[in-house]
């Protein structure tokens, strides 16, 4: 059997089911398949209960303590209203760096908006934790029967394409990494050349101004030598002078 129709087949049948089951243990029917979604969205199989049921959890938990805070504090009062919204968006989001637990945001904004949804219609918390918790254990439970039924283990096809596309996106994200990685070692080739012929211009230049301090020291024995040839030249025009009439007079 094809896996996207197995996938198909386990769906359609296991939410009948749930939409009788809910009835009867009194949850709302839709707060289940929201988190059904959470489960493949996560990432499917052991992975997607892992992210979604804690970060679910944590959406309604946050949600709740909002509301709690807001009926003690300003209840009717809007604009307190929008602004612990806005500190709740933001924690659900930040909450996500804690990786090993509520990696996956959107899951936490589903358990927020779940709570609101279902507590404004007049649900309690347990329904909707309730409901929540059933929807990524159908998700679990539907995913391996279909995957039996398919009687192979293929990548699950995302929410917008089939597992090949995910298949050809890996492709292209390794060959990525390759060219990046031959990028960083050019870039790595060529600051080690630049480094060198940093290296060779500072020896340049101060093999150059050595060979100018040479010059130098040589200007100034030159000047010096020239200093005493003028002072030897003097010397002997004014000895000169002095002789010069002794031989005049004889």
């Amino acid at each position: 059997m094809e896996l996207l129709f197995s996938l198909a087949l386990t769906v359609g049948i296991f939410a009948g089911i749930w939409a009788y089951t809910s009835t009867l243990i009194n949850i709302p029917t839709w707060i289940a398949f929201l988190s059904w979604a959470v489960f493949y969205a996560a990432g499917g199989k052991q992975e997607g209960i892992k992210k979604g049921l804690p970060s679910c959890l944590m959406g309604v938990f946050w949600a709740w303590l909002a509301v709690t805070i807001w009926s003690k504090i300003a209840p009717q009062n809007i604009p307190v209203l929008c602004l612990i919204v806005s500190v709740l968006s933001f924690i659900l989001v930040y909450q996500s760096r804690i990786k090993s637990l509520f990696s996956f945001a959107p899951g936490a904004f589903v358990g927020a908006a779940t709570f609101f949804g279902a507590t404004g219609s007049g649900a309690s918390i347990p329904q909707v934790i309730g409901g929540l918790v059933c929807g990524l254990l159908l998700g679990f439970i539907q995913q391996n029967v279909a995957l039996v039924l398919a009687k192979k283990e293929e990548k699950l096809p995302s929410s917008t394409g089939h597992a090949k596309d995910q298949d050809d996106l890996e492709g292209k994200l390794a060959q990525f990494e390759a060219v990046l990685k031959e990028t960083e070692g050019q870039r790595d080739s060529y600051e080690e050349a630049f480094d060198d012929a940093e290296a060779e211009l500072a020896t340049v230049a101060q093999a150059r101004d050595n060979l100018q301090h040479k010059v130098n020291e040589l200007i100034t024995s030159n000047n010096e030598l020239q200093k005493q040839v003028d002072e030897l030249t003097t010397q002997l025009q004014e000895q000169m002078e002095t002789v010069g009439p002794l031989f005049r007079k004889d």
